[in-house]
């Protein structure tokens, strides 16, 4: 168990490595991301950082899965159906797709994933439920990660808190492979994070906010929560709940807006943040406490009765729903 310790130490150091490199090639290529439109910075920035943290988090589960001589229908699903979303996030960043042919591609890989036995398994669903919402839960976290990322350190801060949480979860579950995908993710992500922290010198791009995304949204199923009450099954939602939210929050606000919800507009939660006059920087910090607090609160979850853990989910949808009315107010343009 101790070996699983260092998985995000080691993660962490080839990320130092890898996202200087990937920095050099994304200028060398031309993959750099240009201020216009929706984008504010003063600069073009490289992208290609969710491909270092691809290399510094997944050759290490193979690497380990080989000298172990470990190997499963669902292990192969999950490595082939990442791939297939970093080589969708990769095209993204270097000839931006329409969101529809996104999508596709992302259900392609939802299916890979599926046909080798990962999906949601809740006992007291029937089958064609769980696999509706393995779907959704699936496309909308790795869509959820993809939204958030609009802001220097945002969305690395965010998956990085989420992942380290899985992590230690999956600790108590030793599930080795789970242990190995949250743990090399973590450490991948706090190296690119010293990168990407504002003001940014390279952005993790569709690549890495698709990739994390989706990957997230598997650890997430695979981890048995507790045994102490049946709806410590909700944890993963406060545990990725900033993206959520988020995402929720943009898609109703379109919606009422007679905006298509799959086109940007600036009306994220960070955005709104800034125009009550918050600097970008302390809205990073603010976004930080909050992911650390959803964290908490999901993991007090696991550990209380079926009466504390329902206190915990309908105070903190009650906080949300006020914050989302309060939000919705601040005027964006």
């Amino acid at each position: 168990m101790t070996y699983f310790i260092l998985i995000p130490v080691v993660s962490f150091l080839l990320s130092l490595i890898f996202t200087p490199i990937s920095k050099y090639f994304a200028l060398k290529l031309n993959i750099i991301d240009k201020p216009t439109g929706l984008k504010k910075h003063s600069k073009p920035i490289p992208y290609l950082g969710g491909f270092a943290i691809f290399l510094a988090s997944i050759p290490i589960v193979l690497t380990y899965l080989l000298i172990n001589n470990i190997y499963s229908s669902d292990i192969i699903g999950i490595l082939t159906s990442i791939t297939i979303i970093l080589i969708l996030g990769l095209w993204d960043d270097i000839k931006m797709l329409n969101p529809y042919t996104k999508l596709i591609i992302q259900i392609l890989a939802t299916i890979v994933l599926i046909t080798s036995g990962v999906y949601i398994k809740i006992i007291y669903f029937p089958f064609w439920l769980n696999i509706t919402l393995t779907i959704l839960w699936i496309l909308g976290i790795t869509n959820a990660i993809n939204l958030i990322d609009i802001k220097d350190g945002l969305a690395g801060s965010i998956t990085f808190i989420a992942s380290m949480t899985f992590f230690f979860i999956a600790l108590g579950n030793n599930y080795q492979f789970i242990i190995m995908l949250s743990g090399g993710l973590a450490g991948a992500i706090l190296g690119f994070l010293i990168f990407n922290y504002p003001p940014a010198k390279i952005f993790m791009g569709d690549a890495g906010s698709e990739f994390i995304g989706f990957l997230l949204a598997i650890i997430s199923i695979q981890i048995s929560y507790t045994t102490i009450n049946k709806i410590a099954l909700i944890s993963p939602i406060l545990i990725l709940g900033i993206p959520i939210y988020d995402t929720i929050f943009v898609i109703i606000i379109r919606l009422l807006n007679g905006q298509n919800p799959l086109h940007g507009s600036p009306d994220h939660i960070a955005i709104r943040l800034n125009k009550l006059g918050i600097p970008d920087k302390y809205v990073l910090w603010i976004m930080i406490l909050v992911e650390i607090i959803l964290c908490e609160s999901a993991y007090i979850a696991t550990t209380v009765n079926v009466y504390g853990a329902i206190f915990i989910y309908v105070f903190i949808l009650m906080l949300a729903l006020i914050f989302g009315v309060f939000l919705s107010k601040v005027k964006v343009k």
